[in-house]
């Protein structure tokens, strides 16, 4: 029955076609970017929604039941991925991640901002290869410089400095 209905609707039908490819396609391809799941997951969508008028009225406790639980495993994993496990190397979904560290600059620096506005004005450097995303966290300090190794400050004394540990360290 569910074969029949599905076989009549051209839509569905293309969206099943191209939704199956398209994560077939996804899967061989080893180098995996969190940005291509949109193009992957919108026909999914619109076929989850046409399953609630093709299936049948007797298989839809069925179908519900098992939404649910693939929702629930699904809620599970995003969870134990964004606050358990976001920075740990082993996992092969942590893509761009910053390091939990950041927040040894990061808080005292917020910290001592909120309790004196003053602070937002403390002069900073920051050394670094790539300091992203430092400029995001710190946005609303006005004094903070950002340098690469090669391009340090003329003078570099400052109220808090952030750079690479040294080869000792």
């Amino acid at each position: 029955m569910f074969s029949a209905r599905c076989s009549k609707n051209f839509a569905v039908r293309y969206l099943a076609i191209y939704g199956v490819g398209t994560l077939l396609a996804y899967s061989i391809v080893h180098y995996k970017t969190p940005w291509c799941i949109i193009s992957i997951i919108w026909p999914f969508l619109f076929l989850f929604g046409a399953a609630t008028l093709i299936i049948p009225i007797r298989g839809r406790l069925v179908s519900y039941v098992i939404g649910g639980c693939m929702l629930a495993a699904s809620l599970g994993s995003t969870i134990w991925l964004n606050y358990f496990h976001c920075t740990t190397d082993t996992e092969p979904y942590v893509y761009v991640q910053t390091y939990n560290d950041i927040y040894k600059l990061s808080r005292p620096l917020l910290r001592a901002a909120k309790n004196n506005p003053v602070n937002y004005h403390l002069v900073g450097h920051i050394i670094r290869t790539s300091c992203y995303p430092i400029p995001w966290l710190l946005g609303d300090f006005d004094h903070v410089g950002y340098y690469e190794h090669d391009d340090l400050p003329s003078k570099v004394d400052a109220d808090f400095l952030f750079g690479p540990a040294g080869p000792d360290r």
